[in-house]
């Protein structure tokens, strides 16, 4: 397979992540994001979240509360 022909099946989704200024290089912190909303459903505190995805995931606390914010953002259509 050749790069064009990946772009060209999600083509219509990377459309659309840009309109919304969604960064593609952001997927890399899906499963970040992801483990952080399970945690805080299970009741832990969010500074005891970001020490241990920063220490699992090899960045900053600052950047974890980033990801999130950014994250969990609505998008506007």
């Amino acid at each position: 397979m050749k790069a064009y022909e990946l772009m060209e099946i999600i083509y219509e989704a990377m459309k659309r992540l840009s309109k919304v200024d969604v960064k593609m290089k952001d997927y890399k912190y899906l499963a970040l994001y992801m483990e952080f909303n399970e945690l805080v459903a299970k009741g832990e505190k969010k500074d005891y979240i970001r020490i241990v995805l920063s220490e699992k995931y090899k960045i900053s606390k600052s950047s974890i509360d980033r990801i999130v914010s950014r994250f969990g953002k609505q998008l506007k259509k």
